[in-house]
Order: C-alpha cells, then structure tokens, then sequence
C-alpha cells in the first residue's frame, strides 16, 4: 500500500507541474486593437496594432515568439513565457493572455502595461 501511494503521489505532483503545450483554440487568430486595423496589410504601419495567435506561437510586427511555457491561471486566462526573436534578437517575453465571456475581446500583455484587443473577423 505503501508503495501504492508513492506512486499514485507522484503521478498527482506530474500532472499537476505539467504546464500545456499549446495556446488553447479560443485565443487562436488575429487580434487588433480596434475592428478598423483588422483589414490593414500585415507590413503596413497598422500592422503593428495586430497580433496573430495559434496553436505554439505569437506573431508581432516585427517579431514572434514560439510558446516554451503555458500556465491556464482561469478558465479564459493565460499566463504564457514564449522565446521571442526579431530584429535581429532573441529574449523571453512573459504574457498575459485573458478572453472577455463572449471571446471577442482579448486583454494582453504584461503586469505593467495591458492592451485590449478585438477579434478581427476572419477568425
């Protein structure tokens, strides 16, 4: 018995440290920071108001990041720790991920300094 709830203690301690791998469905797709940048070309200045979310990735402007931790700290909210390259660099960003009731509205960013996005319509 003893033995049994090592075993039983461990695999509870494995799943509970596991972080997920993957960005959730719901927060997949392009984000802007207002319905009118949604239609702009990705390389225009507008495009740095945009964000584009799947499954192991955020895409910036100038930059991305591939997701190398993922923490659900509610049932729309996301702490995520991606390595981020771009413009010649590489650094490790922590963001905060967080979707409005209806998934239209998506709050991002850091502890800092926090943006609100809308879902652009072709997702």
């Amino acid at each position: 018995m003893k033995k049994f709830m090592q075993i039983v203690t461990g695999l509870v301690f494995s799943f509970t440290a596991c972080a997920e791998e993957t960005i959730p469905e719901e927060f997949h797709g392009v984000w802007a920071k207002g319905i009118e940048r949604c239609d702009v070309k990705k390389y225009d200045y507008e495009g740095s108001h945009r964000i584009y979310i799947d499954a192991t990735s955020i895409g910036y402007y100038e930059s991305g990041g591939k997701v190398k931790k993922i923490e659900r700290t509610g049932e729309s909210t996301l702490n995520i720790t991606l390595r981020m390259s771009g413009e010649g660099g590489e650094w490790e960003l922590k963001e905060f991920l967080s979707l409005s009731p209806d998934k239209k509205i998506l709050t991002q960013g850091s502890e800092s300094h926090r943006v609100q996005r809308v879902r652009c319509a072709s997702n």
